[in-house]
């Protein structure tokens, strides 16, 4: 017979997931940011649910090394102003020709 999905061995198997609507199945809210899944379950908790180690028993996650930290993601804006730069390297080198013909 197998095993049952919950049985009393501890969940120590976790992924990180980042999405905009991700809930933590702990204090049931939304969070923008990323929570931590269970890969044996499908358990998640929230950042702030453990650091207040408000999680299911099973999940004891303090020894574990977990990565909170969300990708870097550029703004829309910060990439219109890299491509602006760019923009504006290429006409000066074109400019930089033209002005040295002229002389």
């Amino acid at each position: 017979m197998p095993a049952h999905p919950y049985s009393e061995i501890q969940h120590t198997e976790y992924e990180k997931i980042e999405s905009r609507k991700s809930k933590c199945d702990s204090c049931e809210q939304f969070t923008s940011g990323v929570v931590q899944r269970c890969k044996e379950c499908a358990f998640t908790t929230c950042l702030r649910c453990h650091h207040n180690r408000l999680y299911h028993y099973l999940h004891i996650l303090n020894d574990l090394r977990l990565d909170w930290n969300p990708r870097r993601r550029f703004r829309k804006w910060s990439n219109r102003h890299a491509a602006n730069l760019l923009v504006q390297a290429m006409l000066a080198e074109q400019e930089a020709p033209s002005a040295e013909k002229a002389k």
